[in-house]
């Protein structure tokens, strides 16, 4: 599997020699599968995983000449890469979903107060969201939206369960202060006491 060399493609692009070749092949044949399992486990979309794979390997074969691909540090490497691009991922589709997810429906469907409640829960949420860190944000939405457990969370942030809890406590201390934790008055409510 040999990257195509666009001709017209910038000098600055670094020209992989025989072995640094083979060492990619390697490194692709032993790593792709755990790395491809763990961006759709964290992302929850096989097709979409395929993609950030691909982003992952491409990055790598962008910066071989300069890695030291020794095996546990281009592990590591490989798998803070993955990270970063589904937090990327999941904080673009929160942010999609955020939107589409309190989008009013026809005012026939529902009353005007259900579709004022809406909006307003809309801009809590955008607020919200706007006062996480980026670990927070994610936390939020992978649990939240992913349905990923507090073990797991652990495990994907490298945390502690006391830590977690801290950040857990936090998160929802900033729910509260927007007025995003809600009561029970509306069953389709995002979030709830």
């Amino acid at each position: 599997m040999a990257i195509p060399q666009n001709k017209k493609e910038d000098s600055t692009k670094p020209q992989l020699g025989l072995e640094d070749e083979k060492k990619f092949h390697e490194v692709y044949k032993k790593y792709h599968l755990k790395i491809y399992n763990y961006i759709a486990k964290n992302i929850g979309n096989r097709d979409d995983a395929l993609d950030l794979l691909q982003e992952v390997f491409l990055l790598f074969y962008e910066r071989l000449p300069r890695l030291d691909i020794s095996s546990e540090k281009i592990e590591f490497w490989l798998f803070r890469v993955a990270r970063n691009l589904c937090l990327t991922y999941n904080r673009t589709e929160l942010r999609r979903l955020s939107k589409n997810l309190l989008h009013p429906q026809k005012a026939t469907e529902v009353g005007g107060d259900e579709i004022l409640y809406r909006q307003e829960m809309k801009k809590r949420l955008d607020e919200f969201l706007d006062d996480l860190n980026d670990q927070e944000r994610c936390i939020f939405i992978l649990h939240k939206f992913e349905g990923v457990k507090y073990k797991d969370l652990m495990k994907i942030f490298g945390m502690s369960p006391r830590t977690l809890k801290r950040v857990v406590a936090g998160i929802l201390a900033k729910m509260r202060n927007n007025r995003v934790l809600i009561s029970h008055n509306y069953p389709n409510s995002l979030f709830s006491l």
